[in-house]
């Protein structure tokens, strides 16, 4: 959490006593003591790890092995995990500007429109994160906002688009790390991954989200193991969706994340010369067709 959102937090607990405890059970303050929990339990495990550590390690070996199976179970698991805690963290409101820019992007996308005409007297009503001109929408890309847009549409609002966001995230950084690492050490990242995200974070807890970023890095990092082991149109495709969910979601964190993995795949390329009619119909033609059409 920025140290904004943490301060706006302390904010809140002080200016309002009457809204203490929505606060409370729906903020930092829960993940604190949620991870203070996992902090005793692993200094119990470290206690007593002998067989416990063992038998875990035969079942992330047993169960890594089936990677489909592992990457679905991974997400399952996220959105079943953020389902169970609705009684204790509900559903949560926007509080933040960032929140109710998404907002108005969502409900824009959710109405069929992709954006809204210019009000009347508009300069009366300019608002932070919000363009009032040439048209009446939010600043942001528009990837979060679809995902929320998403939820609205089919669940009846935004907060259910951020929890597909979860579990499609968790499963894709399963795949990701099925690629660089053994398949029980990519199940077990995915099941942390699900610990971390999918519970009290505010990426699951707020609307400006990350999960949707994050989805597009892992497809960037998860295809371009993948590509360079074996040229394939579906790893050529994925790696150019990476890249454009990235751009419509954190265009310069997306930018300077992918600059690496782009510099190695045009060196893999030079090197294994691979300028053939064959490797262009098969892999680049595809992906520029992707880029191509999220650009336009």
């Amino acid at each position: 959490m920025r140290p904004d959102e943490f301060l706006h937090v302390l904010r809140q607990l002080g200016a309002d006593p009457s809204k203490r405890e929505d606060v409370f059970l729906n903020s930092l303050l829960i993940e604190f003591i949620f991870w203070g929990i996992v902090f005793l339990v692993t200094l119990l495990l470290l206690r007593f790890r002998g067989r416990i550590f063992d038998r875990a390690e035969q079942l992330l070996e047993q169960y890594g092995r089936r990677r489909t199976w592992s990457m679905v179970m991974v997400g399952t698991l996220a959105l079943a995990v953020r389902l169970a805690l609705l009684p204790l963290v509900p559903i949560p409101k926007p509080i933040v500007h960032d929140e109710y820019s998404y907002w108005l992007q969502a409900d824009t996308f959710a109405s069929g429109r992709l954006t809204n005409p210019t009000p009347p007297l508009w300069v009366h009503f300019e608002s932070f994160h919000i363009n009032m001109w040439p048209t009446y929408q939010s600043m942001y890309p528009p990837g979060q906002a679809s995902i929320l847009a998403l939820g609205q549409v089919i669940f009846g609002h935004p907060w259910w688009g951020v929890w597909l966001s979860i579990g499609i995230m968790c499963a894709a950084i399963t795949w990701m790390l099925q690629g660089w690492m053994p398949p029980q050490w990519a199940l077990l990242g995915g099941l942390f991954c699900v610990m971390r995200y999918a519970t009290f974070s505010y990426w699951i807890n707020s609307y400006w989200g990350g999960a949707v970023a994050a989805t597009g890095g892992a497809l960037l990092l998860g295809a371009l193991v993948r590509l360079v082991r074996k040229p394939a149109t579906g790893y050529a495709v994925l790696l150019a969706l990476g890249l454009a969910i990235l751009a419509n979601t954190r265009p310069y964190e997306g930018f300077v994340f992918s600059l690496p993995a782009l510099i190695y795949l045009l060196v893999w390329f030079i090197r294994k010369r691979l300028w053939t009619a064959g490797f262009l119909r098969q892999v680049a033609l595809p992906a520029i067709a992707v880029l191509v059409m999220a650009g336009a």
